[in-house]
């Protein structure tokens, strides 16, 4: 078939204009190479080139003005809010949280030719009715009228401070240029042919029109005899429910007949074609890049350059996971969507101190470790750091410290001279002047592109930020927003050969252009088309009153792009991601629906749902791990046994996880603790344990229960386990509820002392948090056995063992009917207060003994005894026949090297030969 460029070039040369006479606009920059390319084709011999513009480009030239940047109008609105508001205008810090929803929507009415004047005015009256018959409306009501009223006066000046710096809107500069409904004068237009030296103007492959444009065409056809080629297809023109059509046949209906021939009598591409429709589902961004780099891996078996190959992203988020699945081999590969600078190291690193200052500032003068710790490994803030400590060194240090919380002055002190980015700032200002000197002399030594450019725009940004900062004073948070806004204009462009090989690029870019080969990701709902979730403040009647585009106006746009895209190629591969987001995301495009119902009844159209669709490397499959009992393994086990001991938490491990207690047992290995500025589980039991033990330990000497202890208890327990902390925000919660935890704890622990509930007086306190041992002796190996005990009592016919919990457990753990029952990894509570009264046992002669297990979170509750076969008393002959039943066994199996040590999915798998 025919590509839309190539009949454009064709039939244009054979007009008797000379080329280099003849004017061309496009929507886009992006199809003007391959214009001039498609010419090229159709030449014989050297020729002067057609003109070839943007739209843009265009409206800009006949309005003589240029358009605002979106942070120059942000400036610009700003000053205008507070010449209008006055003594009510509002700091920049809460003007950002409104004020690009307003610039959207003055770009909206500008771009669409809308009476401002005329819809704020309905918006007030709007606002009005709705507190009609109120008695006293809110104090937002009245807020929110007098915002309507004042947005008027905003509009005005705005645009006034925008003149007057010879700026626009970009819908302004449309609205100056081709003022609808009659669009540019004869002589203005005439004068704009004879600069750019052309007798003949086309329009090539628009689709929806803004009011300026639109009367651009007519006046244009009117006055010079302008053309129009369009590039429709009669499977949507001609059906007059299909939303892909809806602006063509607005213009076939409306728009003189010397513009529209295209569109009276559209070509059938679709209906004539033979053609392959393939949809892929992956789960995530990585396994949408994986699915896309194997299809162009098996396209390259037949076509190794991967020509007329079109890769299309209409996630920008998946350009850096595809570029780094395209295949191994491949040459040549043109990148037309920039890369957001946002999604760069050098912006991340930047960020990253940004973050930090902005969480000093709300947390009144100290440093998240987290946050600290992400600055410290970030390689940008690394290289930005002048002084000569190793900041590798100095994360450890910071988590070995367990802090979660660091001072300033701490912080400065641990790195040493060149940490000036980690200290103090008076304003913001000063600290971006740092910030930029340091990320200057960082891009200097910069050798790679990748690495460069990335920095040399995030540096252009900063710059730019510190120019147009105002004299005000503005918070960090504030100063990050805007530098986010600053770095969101500038994307980091690839150079490549817009003609050769693989194309990828966004689905914008590409309009007026084929691929015989086509792959769309991801296909989603939410994404493809996108969610109707734009924030505006007029609303869905107002807007369509007045002629401004809808969420079903934009929805069908995006439908022409995907059908005209398709109806000429060849093998089109959707791409979906499978997994939900909870928010309707992980649906198929509805576009895919529709297709699969419409385009199958033609006969030259296959369409196939694959589903997931991945090869799996047998090479690259994770087994399931285990670690064989070699001698020297068995060795270290034998040592580990004799001289660290096996305590009931290591037993419990082995029962539940032997791979878990290879890496901690054998290996001494243990997963990192991590330090959080939240207090986690372990740490808040911690915490308890220690103020138990202050005030038992107090007991055990005075004689006394001392609630009065528990503040300073819980302070120092703090300051042990979980020190650095802040004194605001959610700690400060977190350390009321395990003040009242402890309270409620001692106070019910208090009234069974001294009414001596539960306890078989007289009693006394024997231990509490002390470590028991005892060796235990299998043939000729000494085992030696441990536990720590959180309180022992001394009863007077028997010994009790208490164990602590501030977490929640179920009464039927601690119920033991057999013996056996002590080896399911279940049990493993029961077989911790078993071994517990064995470990006693062995030091205190007779017994007998019980063991139980004291719940923080229901202080009300008595202690939960250990039951064998119902009774709550352990006999010492049942605790003989626990260590012949249970212990020696389990030691056994530990040593058994038959039984290799493995996660539990690979329990009772036999072993491939």
């Amino acid at each position: 078939m025919e590509a839309f460029l190539d009949r454009v070039a064709r039939e244009i040369q054979a007009e008797a204009t000379p080329l280099h006479r003849v004017g061309i606009v496009l929507p886009s920059r992006r199809a003007e190479r391959a214009l001039r390319h498609a010419f090229q084709k159709q030449v014989s011999h050297p020729v002067l080139s057609p003109a070839i513009w943007p739209i843009e480009a265009v409206m800009q030239d006949l309005a003589e003005r240029q358009p605002a940047r979106a942070m120059d109008q942000l400036l610009v609105l700003f000053a205008a809010h507070e010449e209008v508001f006055e003594s009510r205008s509002q700091p920049l810090e809460e003007f950002l949280r409104w004020a690009p929803t307003v610039l959207r929507d003055f770009g909206e009415m500008d771009r669409h030719g809308v009476d401002a004047e005329a819809v704020y005015r309905e918006m007030r009256e709007i606002e009005a009715l709705q507190q009609w018959g109120l008695e006293q409306p809110t104090e937002l009501m009245e807020r929110r009228l007098e915002l309507w009223k004042q947005l008027p006066g905003l509009y005005r000046r705005y645009h006034e401070r925008l003149d007057a710096k010879g700026w626009s809107t970009p819908g302004g500069v449309f609205q100056r240029a081709s003022p609808s409904p009659d669009g540019p004068p004869e002589a203005a237009l005439r004068a704009w042919m004879h600069r750019g030296e052309i007798d003949q103007l086309y329009f090539v492959g628009f689709n929806a029109l803004t009011p300026s444009e639109r009367a651009l065409f007519v006046s244009a056809h009117r006055h010079v005899g302008a053309r129009a080629f369009w590039d429709a297809d009669a499977h949507y023109m001609l059906n007059p429910q299909h939303e892909a059509g809806d602006a063509l046949r607005h213009h076939r209906d409306h728009l003189p007949e010397g513009l529209t021939a295209d569109l009276r009598e559209p070509p059938a591409w679709l209906s004539t074609s033979n053609a392959e429709f393939t949809v892929l589902r992956a789960n995530r961004a990585v396994g949408i890049a994986k699915t896309l780099g194997e299809v162009l891996g098996r396209l390259r078996k037949d076509h190794p350059l991967l020509e007329g190959t079109g890769v299309v992203l209409a996630d920008e988020g998946l350009l850096i996971p595809t570029l780094q699945a395209l295949p191994e081999g491949l040459e040549e590969a043109n990148v037309t969507m920039g890369m957001p600078l946002t999604s760069t190291a050098a912006f991340a690193g930047l960020d990253a101190l940004f973050q930090l200052h902005e969480a000093r500032e709300l947390s009144q003068g100290s440093y998240p470790y987290r946050l600290l710790q992400a600055t410290c490994i970030h390689p940008v803030c690394q290289a930005m750091y002048t002084g000569s400590r190793d900041l590798q060194q100095v994360a450890e240090r910071l988590r070995r410290s367990k802090r979660s919380h660091w001072s300033v002055a701490d912080v400065l002190e641990e790195f040493g001279e060149g940490g000036e980015l980690w200290g103090t700032y008076p304003d913001t200002s000063g600290f971006l002047q740092d910030l930029e000197g340091a990320l200057s002399h960082y891009v200097d030594g910069l050798r790679s592109a990748w690495e460069a450019e990335p920095a040399r725009l995030c540096l252009n940004a900063l710059h730019s930020l510190r120019v147009w900062m105002p004299h005000a004073a503005l918070s960090f948070g504030t100063l990050r927003r805007l530098f986010r806004q600053f770095a969101q204009e500038s994307p980091v462009n690839f150079y490549g050969e817009p003609f050769e090989g693989l194309q990828m690029l966004g689905l914008l870019e590409t309009r007026n252009l084929d691929f015989d080969t086509l792959i769309l990701a991801p296909m989603n709902e939410g994404v493809l088309p996108k969610g109707r979730n734009e924030a505006s403040f007029l609303p869905h009647d107002v807007r369509r009153a007045y002629g401004m585009p809808l969420p079903q106006d934009r929805e069908a746009i995006m439908a022409y792009h995907v059908y005209r895209l398709v109806q000429r190629a060849k093998r089109v591969f959707f791409l979906v991601n499978g997994e939900s987001d909870g928010m309707g995301k992980g649906e198929a495009s509805r576009f895919i629906a529709q297709m699969e119902v419409e385009l199958p009844r033609y006969p030259g159209i296959r369409w196939e749902d694959l589903g997931m669709q991945q090869t799996m490397d047998p090479q690259r499959l994770q087994r399931p791990w285990k670690m064989d009992k070699s001698p020297d393994v068995l060795n270290r086990l034998r040592h580990q046994l004799q001289e660290r001991g096996l305590s009931p938490s290591s037993m419990g491990t082995f029962l539940r996880d032997p791979a878990e207690f290879y890496l901690r047992f054998v290996l001494g290995v243990y997963e990192e603790e991590a330090v959080d500025e939240r207090m986690a589980a372990n740490i808040r039991g911690s915490i308890l344990h220690h103020v138990h033990e202050t005030l038992f330990k107090d007991y055990q000497a005075t004689g006394n229960w001392r609630v009065d202890l528990i503040p300073s208890a819980l302070e120092a327990g703090i300051q042990e386990f979980h020190p650095g902390r802040r004194h605001s925000g959610p700690f400060v919660i977190e350390q009321q509820v395990l003040l009242k935890m402890a309270e409620d704890w001692a106070q019910a622990e208090g009234q069974r002392i001294a009414s001596g509930e539960g306890r078989d007086l007289p009693w006394h306190i024997h231990l509490v948090e002390e470590n028991i041992e005892t060796t235990l002796t299998i043939g000729d190996l000494s085992v030696r056995m441990k536990g720590k005990a959180d309180r022992i009592e001394a009863w007077q016919h028997g010994w009790a063992v208490v164990d602590l919990k501030s977490g929640s457990f179920q009464p039927s753990e601690l119920k033991v009917k057999s013996l056996e029952e002590l080896l399911d990894p279940k049990k493993g509570k029961a077989l911790q207060l078993f071994t517990y009264a064995w470990l006693l046992s062995r030091h205190q002669a007779g017994g007998p003994f019980r063991a139980g297990i004291a719940a923080m979170r229901k202080p009300r509750d008595p202690v939960a005894w250990l039951t064998y076969q119902g009774d709550a008393w352990i006999r010492a002959e049942t605790l003989a026949e626990f260590e012949q039943c249970v212990l020696h066994p389990l030691v056994a199996q530990i040593l058994d090297p038959s039984q290799p040590f493995a996660a539990p999915d690979f329990l009772g798998e036999e072993e491939e030969n």
